[in-house]
């Protein structure tokens, strides 16, 4: 949604772009920490986890909390239209995610190093494009247009965006 509507906003001038970038944060921010949150429930994350340990499962909600923040910031810098900083941007914290994995792995670490790792590129990207991204539309002020539509498109798609983030990090902690 983030995308959509802030593309068109900004286009227009309309001071919803900054509200809708806000609303986007607040539910990135709510339903990341719960599923985090889910993770690190003792109980939830030793049936996840097995032999593995809780750590692992720990670090794999902590890097889905911050991917999820680090996708909101590069698909509000396309809305923007930011596309060439949002790539770069991408392609650093991709570097960054597998060097830091490899090198916790490689120093004893295991499969929550890998974890670590992950975090520190994610971290990365969340960080510097959404601060790009806020830049961009904090000096959108007023009502401007009404956020029912971003309401109803965001709802539409909510479930999906949650079983892809599921699928996204399910894989890598089945991997281990």
């Amino acid at each position: 949604a983030v995308t959509r509507f802030l593309s068109e906003y900004v286009g227009n001038g309309v001071g919803s772009a900054r509200r809708v970038y806000l609303l986007s944060l607040g539910i990135c921010g709510a339903v990341s920490l719960a599923i985090t949150a889910t993770l690190s429930y003792a109980p939830v994350s030793s049936m996840i986890a097995g032999p593995l340990g809780t750590g692992t499962v720990f670090y794999a909600g902590l890097d889905a909390l911050v991917y999820s923040f680090a996708q909101l910031g590069a698909y509000a810098m396309l809305g923007i239209g930011r596309a060439t900083s949002a790539g770069k941007l991408i392609i650093i914290s991709s570097t960054l995610r597998y060097l830091a994995a490899a090198l916790f792995l490689v120093l004893g670490a295991g499969p929550s190093g890998v974890f670590i790792g992950f975090v520190f590129g994610d971290l990365f990207l969340a960080v510097l494009a959404n601060t790009s991204a806020f830049r961009s539309v904090e000096h959108f002020h007023g009502s401007g247009a009404n956020l029912r539509p971003v309401s109803k498109y965001m709802a539409s798609v909510f479930f999906a965006a949650i079983m892809g983030l599921a699928v996204s990090q399910t894989d890598k902690l089945l991997a281990f």
